[in-house]
C-alpha cells in the first residue's frame, strides 16, 4: 500500500489520471442508485450463496443443486 502511495507521489500524472477515472465512475451513480444498492446490504445475511460463471463445462442439471439457494451468474448463464 505503501509502495503505491509513494508511486502515485513520484508520478502526478497517473495519479491525476486515476483521480479523473475514479471521478468518472462516482458520477454514473446518482443517489437513487445508492439507495437502491443500500437497500440490497444483508438481505440474504447468514444464507448460503454462489457467484457461477459459466464454461463448456457447466451443464444446466449442475444448476438443479442450487434450488433454494441464493446465487449470482454471470456472463451468459
Amino acid at each position: 500500500m505503501l509502495k503505491r502511495i509513494l508511486q502515485n507521489i513520484t508520478n502526478p500524472v497517473q495519479l491525476f489520471k486515476k483521480i479523473i477515472k475514479l471521478r468518472r465512475i462516482s458520477l454514473r451513480f446518482r443517489s437513487s442508485d445508492k439507495a437502491y444498492w443500500d437497500s440490497l446490504k444483508d438481505i440474504h445475511k447468514g444464507q448460503r450463496g454462489f457467484i457461477i460463471g459459466n464454461g463448456p463445462s457447466l451443464q444446466m442439471s449442475d444448476l438443479d443443486l442450487l434450488v433454494g439457494d441464493v446465487s449470482i451468474a454471470s456472463n451468459k448463464i
